[in-house]
């Protein structure tokens, strides 16, 4: 396991220790559920054509897939929240590593249903240098194929430990994506996927970089 992973992994069991037995009990069984398949979602496959898009960045700027696209190939990836400390993880290694990612012509964006204000916040805390864009109501995660219905015992915790997602959100529904990664070359197709529906477990940066290579 590499050093964002083994970090990840190192949190939750630190917070597994510290949680009521109940809840963990409730995050493991919808994790499994979400594994199982019983949230059902359907990632594009290495081949097919990005689909076009345009959404707002967190100072409200609209940007556009093919912008991207028009300057080398992009590194896109989905996440949940500021809210999801496995997100805060990735986000910090994501951004340490985007002189590595530049070498190969690459942006990196990222995309989470999470309104504005939060996603500025957490690009402050992070100090991120990278767009980080506003997927209301999950659209463009469902034309990516990673948005699914957060499970009932996730959506239990979730209200529990005080963390209003569909006020967060912008929306009733209770959906997120999984996180995934989606390497797209500049012709507009995707080169490379890392989709897990366990949402400890991300894209390392040594994998975005190996597909990068590959361009």
């Amino acid at each position: 396991m590499n050093a964002m992973n083994s970090e990840a992994a190192q949190l939750w069991e630190n917070a597994a220790q510290q949680m009521p037995g109940e809840i963990v009990e409730k995050i493991n069984t919808g994790m499994q559920r979400m594994i199982d398949g019983e949230t059902p979602y359907s990632p594009l496959a290495v081949g097919q054509t990005a689909p076009a898009f345009t959404l707002n960045n967190f100072d409200g700027t609209p940007r556009a897939l093919s912008e991207y696209l028009a300057k080398g190939p992009l590194v896109l990836f989905f996440f949940r929240g500021d809210w999801c400390p496995f997100c805060n993880i990735q986000l910090k290694h994501y951004q340490d590593n985007l002189v590595e990612f530049a070498k190969y012509g690459a942006q990196l964006v990222a995309v989470s249903p999470e309104k504005p204000d939060h996603s500025t916040v957490m690009a402050e805390k992070h100090r991120l240098t990278f767009d980080v864009l506003y997927d209301v109501a999950d659209e463009v995660g469902e034309a990516f194929g990673v948005t699914l219905r957060v499970p009932s015992e996730h959506e239990e915790v979730l209200t529990q430990l005080g963390v209003p997602l569909t006020e967060r959100n912008g929306t009733a529904n209770w959906t997120l994506p999984v996180p995934g990664v989606f390497v797209i070359g500049q012709d507009g197709k995707i080169a490379s996927t890392f989709v897990n529906p366990n949402y400890r477990i991300r894209a390392e940066p040594e994998e975005i970089i190996a597909a990068l290579a590959t361009l």
